[in-house]
This record gives structure tokens, sequence and C-alpha cells, in this order.
């Protein structure tokens, strides 16, 4: 008890002073925590501005682990410390965390981080605490409120790009507003103009709303920001089809499927429509590497779709560039896979007999027949 205080002295600093001695013994001598927090309540109550004893229940409070009692003497110091700006932010930092880390009470967090605000409309850690508690309770618009509020007060152009996405991201897939998310993209493409994930996010709306021409665009736009040589075939790869299926316009086509193969010369997708371009044109040399390439891919397995028709396509091409025998395996390939297609027979046809092979050639003709 500390009644022999009160009876040795009635002079309230006097008290606090032999309180605070009294404290200190508790804690630093017989490891008392809660005896030495009754003593410094008690200079409270005598002395209800004393830092000394506000800071020591502070820091007992936080050792224990008492988390209400930490946010009483958390305001106290608040009332004590009398608008002081940078003593209030740091107050109501500790206290929005204990209350949204230690007390799972967002509305009480949102409320400190709010009056810091109060202090310092541009302080950063309030703000992306206040849109990360937004965030946990779904409230986009509120989220995105304070986003903005903290895009608006960084400089570091890193930060404001990885913001402005993440905003873009917000109004596109929760708040489902596809015409503000857009703009956010351009917003940041007007900082950075190779961001890549904001470049993809446009494209996909593109494709969403069959804009084709604005796909290319933005498609054009994502090749450049790549670095990663296969996905650059593959974006080259995206464009040449989109010239092909949608606009109607094979040579542009050709051109993205001759840069995708240059970059990545094992890419079927983009061989397979420039040996259609070039056997139409008749450039055979053109057509003979990528012949090679989808025989070599594709031709290993015998249940594939239109194998036949890649070995008749590989006979031609050799036929015209004058290379017989290499047509003829061709050729009698096709004709295993498809003893009916009149094309592969018509020309196994006219190798049998160009050599002389007069029963073979007369058994394909007779077929043909």
């Amino acid at each position: 008890s500390s009644s022999w205080i009160a009876a040795a002295t009635d002079d309230p600093r006097q008290q606090a002073d032999l309180l605070t001695k009294t404290a200190a013994i508790h804690e630093e001598e017989f490891h008392d925590a809660p005896a030495a927090i009754e003593a410094f309540e008690q200079i409270l109550q005598v002395q209800p501005d004393s830092e000394t004893a506000i800071r020591s229940l502070e820091r007992l409070y936080r050792d224990q682990k008492r988390w209400p009692e930490l946010i009483e003497v958390y305001r106290r110091h608040l009332d004590v410390a009398g608008g002081d700006r940078e003593v209030s932010v740091f107050l109501l930092l500790a206290t929005g965390a204990i209350f949204a880390d230690m007390l799972g009470d967002r509305d009480q967090a949102i409320d400190a981080y709010r009056r810091i605000l109060d202090f310092d409309p541009a302080h950063q850690e309030a703000l992306q605490r206040l849109a990360g508690l937004f965030e946990q309770a779904e409230e986009w618009d509120a989220t995105v409120g304070m986003l903005q509020q903290l895009r608006a007060v960084i400089e570091d152009k890193t930060q404001r790009v990885a913001l402005g996405y993440r905003i873009g991201q917000l109004q596109l897939q929760q708040i489902q507003d596809a015409a503000k998310a857009e703009d956010w993209f351009y917003q940041v493409l007007e900082e950075d103009p190779l961001h890549l994930p904001s470049i993809e996010a446009l494209r996909d709306m593109a494709y969403g709303r069959e804009d084709w021409r604005g796909a290319v665009l933005l498609l054009k736009r994502q090749e450049e920001a790549t670095r990663d040589l296969t996905e650059k075939a593959k974006t080259l790869l995206a464009i040449g089809n989109i010239y092909q299926q949608r606009e109607n316009d094979p040579l542009a086509a050709s051109t993205y499927f001759e840069r995708c193969v240059e970059l990545d010369p094992e890419n079927v997708e983009a061989a397979s429509p420039l040996v259609e371009m070039y056997l139409q044109e008749r450039r055979w040399e053109r057509a003979e590497p990528l012949l090679e390439l989808l025989v070599r891919r594709l031709g290993k397995s015998r249940h594939t779709d239109g194998i036949h028709l890649i070995h008749y396509q590989a006979g031609l091409v050799s036929e015209n560039l004058f290379k017989d025998e290499k047509a003829l395996r061709h050729y009698r390939n096709a004709y295993e896979l498809d003893a009916t297609h009149l094309p592969t027979l018509e020309g196994l046809g006219r190798l049998l007999y160009k050599r002389e092979d007069w029963d073979r050639a007369f058994k394909i003709y007779q077929t043909i027949l």
C-alpha cells in the first residue's frame, strides 16, 4: 500500500517523486511489474500530466501485452501532448496498430489512422494502413480513395506506377468499372510507357470488346516492352493471328509470323500459316525449312490430324525444287497416312512415271481412275 506516502507529505510533486522511486524498486529489484504499474497509476492520480509515469506505463503495458490498458494510456498521453503534431502522430500510429493487429478492431483502427490525417493529410503510412484496412473489409471505393490520396503524395515513379496499376485492377476486378480502369492503366503508361502489366490489362480489355486494331497497337507495345525472346515471339504470333483472322491482311500477317519464326525457329504455330502463304505464292525455298520443322515436330505422331497433308506439301515443295528423292519419300509417307488423297496420288504418280517405275506408276494411276 502507498498510504504511507500520503501521510508523509501532501505535496503532489513529492508524492509523485516517492511513488516513482517505489515503482523503480518494484520493477528493478523485485521484478514485480503489477506493483510497479500500480505505483505509476497512483502517480497519475496526484499528477495527471506526469510524462514519466505515462511513458513508464506505456512500456510496462506493452511488455505485459495489456492492450486495452495501453490504449487508455495512449489516450491520456494524447491529451497531455496538447496537439503536438509529431507526438500525436506517433501515438495514433501505435494506437491504430494495436487496434488492427492485437485487438482486431478494424473500425477503431480506421478512426485512429484518420485522425493522423487531420495532423498530416499526406502521411504515407497512415494512408497505406487505411487502404489495407478498407481492402480487408472489401470496401473497394474507400480503398481506391485512399490509394489515390497516397499516389498523389508519392514522388517515387516506381511506387506511383505500381499504385496506379493497383487502382486500375481494383476498378476493373472489384468495382467493375472498365472505363475508369482503362483510364488508370493509360495514366500509368503516361509515366511508364513500357509498363507490361498495364499494357497486358489494356490488351485483354481490347480483346474483350473485339477492338482488334486497338489490340494490335497494344500488342506492338507489349512486344517492345518484353525482354524475353520466347514471350516476344508469342506476342508477334498474336499480332499475326489478328491480321490474318480478324483484319484480313495476309501481307501484314506474314510479316509478323516471319518475325516470330526469326526469334523462335521452332514455333509451329507461326510456321503453319506461313507455309500456306508461301505455297500460294509458290515461294518453294521459303516453305521448305518450315515444312521440315513441321515434319520434325508433328510428323512423329501418326495420329495428329493433317500430318498426311504436311507430308504432301513437303513432297510438292521438294518436287518443285527438283529434289525428287526427298519428294518421293514425303509423297509415300503421305500415301501411307491417307491413300485416298488425290493430290498425293497425282504427285506420287508423276514422280514414279518420271523414274520410269512403270508398274508402281500404273497402280497409282489405276487408283486415281
